[in-house]
Order: structure tokens, then sequence, then C-alpha cells
């Protein structure tokens, strides 16, 4: 009698940290370090109240650092799959794990400020220092992952689903990064006309488009693709169907993308092209939904081992 599935996700898990090498662990200890402190701070929300929405909220320290934790923990298992040298391992695992650690502390202590972290410019010295390193850090991070996303189409050992999940993710990835740095040249760039009238928060493009949710979408696209390998494993996919599902789901996930990508560089609000936006996002959100459907889908046979082996 086959394992019921907590038990075969219990044991992937144990299985993968044993396999995980010292660069890795570092970047999957730090990452499940600042998932905690973004549950932590949840706690703070619940006891203390406040809002979870706008610049200065408890939002900042529950999400930010959340997400970049599993992003840094799905990071570490990708390079797990990767041939690197060790002297490469060490500075990307790192330094992703030092700029994460950096830039979550410093969103996590002027929360406890009391005033905002990202493109806080124009109001003490402080502020300005602090969201000054937040942004200069995101050179760095943004050039490690393209390391990391290059090794994953050239110096890859992985099961052929494995493989398109990694090099989809890791790509998107990157791309988020690059959307950071274009957010922070926007911000920069419109420096004057913020001063003046105030029209918009510095992430908005155009009239309307809001740069930050295609930057999340992108970022997140390593994370999709980890939760779709994990459902493959619970479902015990065959081999060839694993690989048509990740197809699927990388089609839903990147069209949402393009979507949004398209959406807020043509500076229209998200679901501001009404019935047009509806059927733009919706057809994404079911092909993703279909492909998470049909991976945990019961299939004839276990194709992935409980390690999670390539």
């Amino acid at each position: 009698m086959s394992p019921d599935p907590t038990r075969r996700v219990s044991d992937a898990v144990r299985n993968q940290w044993r396999q995980l090498g010292p660069p890795e662990k570092l970047l999957a200890g730090v990452g499940l370090a600042l998932i905690a402190a973004g549950l932590l701070h949840v706690g703070v929300w619940v006891t203390q109240g406040g809002t979870l929405s706008g610049p200065i909220s408890w939002r900042k320290p529950i999400v930010f650092p959340a997400a970049l934790g599993a992003i840094q923990v799905c990071t570490a298992w990708v390079a797990r799959h990767l041939k690197m040298r060790s002297w490469i391992a060490w500075i990307t695992m790192g330094g992703l794990a030092l700029t994460g650690l950096t830039q979550s502390s410093l969103v996590i202590v002027q929360q406890w400020r009391g005033t905002a972290s990202h493109f806080n410019m124009f109001t003490t010295d402080t502020n300005a220092a602090i969201a000054l390193v937040i942004a200069a850090t995101t050179l760095p991070v943004t050039a490690l992952f393209a390391v990391i996303t290059w090794h994953s189409f050239s110096h890859i050992v992985a099961s052929p689903a494995r493989r398109l999940a990694i090099r989809f993710g890791m790509t998107l990835v990157s791309l988020g990064t690059l959307q950071g740095l274009t957010m922070i040249a926007h911000a920069v760039s419109t420096v004057p006309t913020r001063i003046s009238a105030h029209p918009h928060p510095p992430y908005t493009f155009g009239a309307e488009g809001v740069m930050l949710i295609s930057h999340l979408i992108a970022l997140h696209g390593l994370l999709v693709m980890m939760l779709l390998l994990s459902s493959l494993h619970l479902g015990r996919q065959t081999e060839e169907r694993q690989v048509w599902i990740v197809q699927l789901g990388a089609l839903g996930y990147g069209s949402l993308w393009v979507v949004s990508t398209l959406e807020t560089y043509s500076g229209h609000a998200p679901l501001g092209l009404g019935l047009t936006s509806l059927l733009l996002w919706g057809l994404p959100l079911a092909t993703l939904t279909l492909a998470f459907g049909l991976a945990l889908r019961p299939g004839g046979r276990a194709a992935m081992s409980a390690d999670g082996g390539a």
C-alpha cells in the first residue's frame, strides 16, 4: 500500500534537504528564516491591528520577507540540479542570502519606525539612505539571478519536466528582477513630476499602469512551477504526462505575465479594459488551473522518486 500524500511530501522534503550542498543550505536556511519573520508579523498584525494596504502597513513586513524567502528556498532547490563551480555557487547563493536578508530587514525596520521603506527619498536622510540601499541591492540580485538562469540552460541535470519548469521559472524570475530595475529607473525619472504634483505612486506607468503587478507575477513564476512539480509528485504522473502538464502550466502562467505586462505598459489599470481584460486574464488563469488539476489527478504510475531526483 503506497504511503499517504502527506508522508510522501514530508519524505521528499527531508531528502531534498539532505541533497543540498552547503551554499544551497545557506540560501534555503535564510529563506526559511525570512518566511518565519513574515509569519511572525502576521501575529503582530493580529494582536496589534492596523492596515494591510498602503506604503506604511503590516503587509510589507508580512509579504515582502515571506515571498522573498519562498523564492530563495526555490532557488536553492534549483541550484541542486545545476553543475556550478564551488566558488560560483558560494557567490550566487551567499549573495542572494545577504541581499535578501538586508532588504527584508530594512523593510521590517522601516515598518516598526512607522515610515515607508521603498522610494522614501524625500523625508529624512535616514529614510533616504535605507531606500537607496534597498534599491541599490536590486542590481546585484539581478546579476546573480542571471547567472543562475544561464546555468539552468547550460549546466543542468534534471528530468525533462523539471528541466522545463526550472528554465521557465528562472527566466521569469530574471525578467522580474529586470522589471524591478525599470521600476527604480522610472521612479527616478519621474521625481520632478511627483515632487510638484504627486499624481500617482512611483511605480505607476502612464495613466494607470501598475508596474508592481507584472513585476510580482514574474518573480513568483519559479514558486508556481515548483508547486506544479509538487502536484505532479502527489498525482504520481508518468514522465510523458509530466512534460506536457508543465508545458500547459507554463503557457498559462507565462500568458498571465504577458497580459499584465502589456496592460501595464500601455498605461491601463488592472482589468481596465473591461470584458477584454476579463478574457485576457481569464483564459490564462483557466489554463493554469487546468494544469494543476491534471497534475493532481492520479496518474498511471509513479514517475518521480521520493527524493525528487533528476
